[in-house]
């Protein structure tokens, strides 16, 4: 049975996202990983942290070890390369800090777009390819969160990518598209959630669900990359973090 490993919002952490390498599950043909986004746009950075976290993710896509979807920071940077003069909030969500650890400064939007294709390369081709939603037989993984009395055919992309509460409470009517799925999101850290970088789980009728956000260098509390292994069918095999130290598996 196919198994899987699901994180998230690395926020360029590469100190700790480099011990991603040395799971056993790496080794494992039935096991592939799964990255939820938010890439880039750390709090802390040390030289090199956003291209390094960014090509180890792609490398590990582009070898079939592992997919991903977009995340709201990374959007903000496909963003200023589509459509450079379209105002934006990534200004106020780690814009400069980003920039300043690619090497690059504020420039004018034109040439910033510019700047950005040529330190970033192919990474930027690579962005194009990121869907907004991932499905592995029962599992589905999103960013943000789903509309769960929407068909899956009519998400939002902003939704998809930014909600928070509406999705986090709700407790309405589940579409039969969820019927018996286990939904992952990140997005927002559970230390906003609950006080901890844990992961949640609830259920919302007969649809489970994961938060897995810890918080990785956001500016939260103990911040982590959080780790979910499911099989298929939604099943967790265990659960665990990346720090900068290694890895923890409970």
């Amino acid at each position: 049975m196919k198994t899987y490993i699901y994180l998230s919002d690395i926020h360029a952490n590469y100190s700790a996202l480099r011990h991603i390498l040395t799971l056993d599950e790496m080794n494992d043909a039935n096991c592939e990983f799964r990255f939820g986004g938010d890439y880039i746009d750390g709090v802390t950075l040390n030289k090199d942290d956003t291209i390094n976290s960014l090509q180890l993710i792609k490398s590990l896509c582009e070898s079939g070890k592992a997919k991903a979807i977009l995340g709201n920071h990374d959007n903000f940077l496909k963003e200023t390369i589509s459509n450079p003069k379209k105002p934006n909030s990534w200004y106020y969500n780690g814009k400069k800090s980003t920039l300043r650890n690619l090497g690059l400064w504020m420039n004018h939007p034109i040439q910033l777009r510019y700047d950005l294709q040529e330190v970033l390369g192919d990474v930027v081709d690579w962005l194009y390819t990121l869907p907004h939603i991932l499905e592995d037989g029962d599992n589905i993984m999103v960013h943000a969160g789903l509309e769960l009395n929407r068909p899956r055919y009519e998400q939002d992309e902003d939704y998809m990518l930014w909600i928070r509460t509406p999705y986090h409470e709700y407790s309405g009517e589940v579409r039969s598209d969820y019927y018996n799925k286990t939904i992952i999101s990140g997005h927002t850290p559970n230390q906003v959630l609950c006080g901890t970088h844990n992961i949640i789980s609830d259920k919302v009728h007969n649809t489970t669900r994961y938060f897995i956000d810890g918080g990785s260098n956001s500016g939260a509390k103990d911040g982590v990359i959080n780790l979910l292994k499911l099989d298929e069918k939604g099943n967790k095999l265990w659960e665990g973090y990346l720090t900068s130290d290694g890895v923890v598996i409970r």
